[in-house]
């Protein structure tokens, strides 16, 4: 996913700093979950602005079977913005 989106694909802005934390979470090359996320937002002051710990549970529990799919259409649409 990493080589696909940026930060800057994602229309929403929690979705953005969600992202942007996880990206500087696999960067480290540490383990990518629910607690590590809400842990770097927290450090990096973002938490709230991202929607908080209910929402991170809340989008965290969607299927993500089809995640490349997703991507590619994020991209897509983020292109279509520009």
């Amino acid at each position: 996913m990493a080589p696909i989106l940026k930060t800057t694909d994602f229309y929403s802005e929690k979705c953005a700093l969600i992202y942007g934390a996880i990206l500087k979470i696999f960067n480290r090359g540490d383990k990518i979950d629910l607690l590590s996320v809400i842990r770097e937002l927290k450090k990096s002051g973002e938490l709230e602005a991202a929607g908080g710990s209910n929402f991170l549970a809340k989008t965290t529990s969607r299927d993500t079977d089809q995640i490349d799919k997703s991507a590619l259409i994020l991209v897509e649409y983020s292109r279509k913005r520009q």
